[in-house]
């Protein structure tokens, strides 16, 4: 229903509802999609539904007239068998997020990091985020780097300024293309990230650290959050704990995310 509504109509037909505000979407993305339905030669549209690993779970043609009603039971049975970032929610887990982007150059952290806030009423509270680089895929669109906190330089120098602008100012998100502090090693965004958290001792921070928040069937957690995250049900310990490894850049030396 969503590319119907905005997707065929490409950036304009995008930039239209985006003027309405999201707070509209719930309504104005299904008006828009029957009204085009009962008008455009669109006889069933192909739904696809991934599970946590990111691996397609089910493939369904869905005829015109079944569309709005079909799509939303597949929404929420796609939503049951997503992945979640674990970590504890007192507020004070600090993930490193390795990478940003999905396979289309679309938005990443943007659409997560109220998930990872708590501001929906689930998932863990999560008060600094650091973005390590973006994926081949995003072909430099790096929507939503602005809701981190410290990016690293090889992250930023991937930025592709036009489709990254275009995209937000269709949106009416702005703040999605902002840069955060960046610095040019993993030590330096580490310790940054630890020095503005509250009431943390770099001794004691819950750290979590994802390939991106797409991919979390493997994690990095570090040991004070450890307990936490097994006591989820959902983790399992697959290797030892060990300091924190870097090489003479600052850069992580454990990589295989």
């Amino acid at each position: 229903m969503k590319m119907i509504a905005i997707g065929l109509g490409k950036q304009k037909g995008a930039d239209t509802l985006h003027r309405q505000g999201f707070a509209t979407f719930h309504e104005l993305i299904p008006a828009v999609g029957l009204h085009t339905l009962a008008r455009a030669p669109i006889p069933f549209g192909v739904a696809l539904v991934e599970n946590g690993r990111a691996r397609l779970l089910h493939v369904e043609a869905v005829p015109a007239n079944r569309m709005a009603e079909r799509e939303r039971e597949l929404a929420r049975d796609g939503t049951d068998g997503h992945g979640e970032a674990p970590p504890p929610r007192d507020g004070r887990a600090r993930p490193r997020r390795d990478r940003q982007g999905h396979q289309r150059p679309r938005h990443g952290l943007e659409r997560r990091r109220p998930l990872l806030q708590g501001a929906t009423g689930s998932g863990p509270s999560i008060q600094r985020v650091i973005v390590r680089d973006l994926t081949a895929e995003t072909e430099g669109n790096a929507v939503g780097i602005g809701l981190a906190d410290v990016v690293l330089r090889r992250a930023v120098e991937k930025i592709d300024v036009h489709k990254t602008y275009m995209n937000c100012i269709t949106a009416k998100t702005p703040e999605g293309a902002r840069i955060a502090l960046t610095v040019d090693s993993d030590r330096e965004a580490l310790t940054i990230a630890i020095a503005c958290s509250l009431r943390v001792a770099p001794e004691t921070t819950r750290i979590v650290r994802v390939r991106d928040t797409k991919h979390l069937e493997l994690l990095y957690v570090s040991a004070p959050a450890l307990a936490d995250v097994l006591a989820t049900g959902t983790c399992e310990v697959v290797g030892p704990l060990h300091a924190i490894r870097f090489d003479e850049a600052g850069m992580f030396v454990d990589d295989d995310l």
